[in-house]
């Protein structure tokens, strides 16, 4: 008779390893796709963690402080901030402005006049980071960045102006004319630099064009001069901002 007890050792042995060679096959298997989900999780982590904000960048405008040093009868002053978001920048600047006008001493009282003004503006919008950290191989906003943005833009003011006109030969009268509350609003197309001169210090400045101005409710006074968008006569214009920040990071 004969002995099968090898051939069953043989077909024990065979059997085992390629239940071996099976489960071996399946924890790599089984590791390669924990790793893919790891990898996903990961990469998913941190596209979510991009568009979170990381750091909040705020400061003056430089111009507007020199503009209070050379204007006798002005008082200027602008802030500017923005939230970075991966490559992306939420921008907002606020501004005051009060400044007054009148005619020189000595002229004929139907030449005199005297013009005030107060208020201050708003300004919201997005940039976007257009230049590239090859080191990091990233647009982070964070860093040195050339930007480009929207925004939306208004300023509140009350203004007045009084003068003297002459009805006939011997007699003048008086004439007041004012604004209160007037809301002035228009777009922004911004474009602009901001480098990193010291451990969170960053110099930049902006070119703005400034367009679709609207300022619904006014009386028959223009006002001389809109924070924030320049002459009230005009519809568009181009401005040019010089700003000095503090970065105050939220994370690495």
């Amino acid at each position: 008779m004969m002995n099968l007890k090898p051939t069953i050792a043989v077909t024990l042995k065979y059997f085992f390893s390629i239940l071996l060679l099976f489960s071996l096959v399946g924890l790599c298997q089984a590791q390669q796709g924990q790793n893919k989900v790891e990898a996903d999780t990961v990469e998913r982590e941190k596209m979510q963690l991009a568009y979170l904000p990381s750091a909040l960048r705020i400061g003056p405008a430089v111009n507007t402080l020199i503009q209070t040093a050379i204007d006798d009868q002005g008082t200027y002053y602008g802030l500017q901030a923005d939230l970075a978001m991966g490559r992306f920048m939420l921008g907002f600047d606020y501004g005051h402005a009060e400044l007054s006008r009148q005619s020189e001493t000595g002229v004929p009282a139907s030449e005199a006049y005297q013009y005030t003004s107060n208020g201050d503006y708003y300004k919201i919008g997005v940039d976007v980071n257009l230049l590239r950290d090859k080191k990091a191989d990233t647009y982070d906003a964070r860093g040195d960045i050339i930007y480009f943005g929207l925004k939306y833009a208004f300023s509140i003011i009350d203004d007045e102006v009084s003068f003297s006109t002459s009805e006939n030969f011997w007699e003048t009268s008086a004439i007041n004319q004012r604004n209160e509350n007037l809301m002035v609003s228009w777009v922004e197309m911004n474009a602009g630099v901001k480098v990193a001169i010291f451990k969170h210090v960053f110099l930049g400045y902006t070119l703005r064009y400034r367009f679709a101005q609207n300022s619904a409710g006014r009386s028959s006074l223009v006002p001389y001069r809109v924070p924030g968008f320049g002459s009230g006569e005009d519809e568009s214009n181009f401005g040019f901002d010089y700003h000095i920040f503090y970065q105050i990071p939220f994370r690495k």
